[in-house]
């Protein structure tokens, strides 16, 4: 036989054996993923902090908690994604005893219990354990199975939140381009800037300080395109403002609404931090934190728009 022919066939041999291989591996693939084929308008997560009730409302949009807050975007999508993707990857045990479930952080006190409900039907059930020695797989049960799964992703770190961290931290939220004025009042001070018609354009004034100040556009741009979004740090318990020192009000003007914030302020909770800033807003009907990188941006030297 000639030496081409014999490569050719050993070659053949070698891709007979890898296609066996692969086939075989195919075949032993236990992993499930479990869908939530149903609608469902309600998501319940009993932990050992608290339960947390979310539910779509009748405008499709998902709240927390009976006050009914906004839910936190990125949080709430990840809750969803791991219910409506939920990987079992393998079968490790069955929960026959408290022994096996404890060994599994399965049982009362330890265990996460979510469930999904479409109304008062309950659509699915999954009790969360402990997360696997990696920290990418956990150890659960679903529905009315006692088969303990190992299930892809940390579900135990992903469910064991809070009423606060699923809810949603945006104060309020503006149109740049529809900002016609922001104001910014404090004890020694009053002054705004303004946008102004200018032929087609148009041109930022300043007003309310010293002298006459041409108004550098792009500098002016950049602030006013900063108040499209604010987001506190968190919002205060019981919705009541601390006592504190006032700081400013800021006013903004657009060509449908007038938002008003007023800010205050603590000293440092220790040596070497930031103030305390906190505040309300006409916008919003609840008080709150607010990061120091946003104070500074209320607190802005009108200088700084000098061309």
């Amino acid at each position: 036989m000639k030496l081409r022919k014999k490569i050719l066939l050993a070659g053949c041999g070698i891709l007979f054996v890898i296609a066996l291989f692969q086939c075989v591996a195919s075949s032993n693939n236990s992993i499930k993923t479990l869908k939530l084929e149903k609608d469902y308008n309600e998501i319940t997560i009993q932990n050992s902090t608290e339960t947390i009730v979310l539910q779509k409302q009748a405008d499709e949009n998902w709240t927390v908690s009976k006050n009914q807050y906004a839910v936190n975007d990125a949080e709430f999508d990840s809750i969803l994604d791991a219910l409506q993707n939920l990987q079992l990857l393998e079968k490790v045990a069955t929960a026959s005893s408290d022994d096996v479930k404890e060994k599994y952080d399965l049982i009362e006190g330890k265990v996460i219990t979510v469930t999904v409900k479409n109304a008062d039907k309950v659509i699915r059930t999954v009790n969360v354990g402990k997360a696997s020695s990696t920290n990418y797989q956990t150890y659960i049960t679903v529905d009315d199975s006692k088969d303990i799964y190992l299930a892809n992703g940390n579900l135990n770190s992903l469910f064991a939140t809070t009423t606060d961290a699923l809810r949603s931290k945006v104060i309020t939220e503006f149109d740049a381009d529809k900002i016609d004025s922001i104001q910014i009042t404090k004890a020694d001070s009053d002054w705004t800037l303004s946008k102004v018609q200018d032929g087609e354009t148009f041109v930022w004034q300043l007003t309310g300080v010293p002298g006459s100040v041409e108004v550098d556009l792009e500098n002016a741009n950049a602030w006013v395109k900063s108040f499209e979004t604010f987001v506190a740090s968190s919002w205060i318990p019981n919705n009541k403002l601390p006592e504190g020192t006032k700081e400013l009000t800021c006013t903004v003007k657009t060509d449908t609404e007038i938002v008003t914030f007023d800010v205050y302020s603590n000293p440092p909770a220790a040596e070497g931090e930031s103030p305390q800033y906190f505040g309300s807003c006409s916008a919003c009907e609840y008080v709150f934190n607010l990061p120091s990188y946003t104070f500074s941006r209320f607190n802005k030297d009108p200088s700084t728009f000098a061309k």
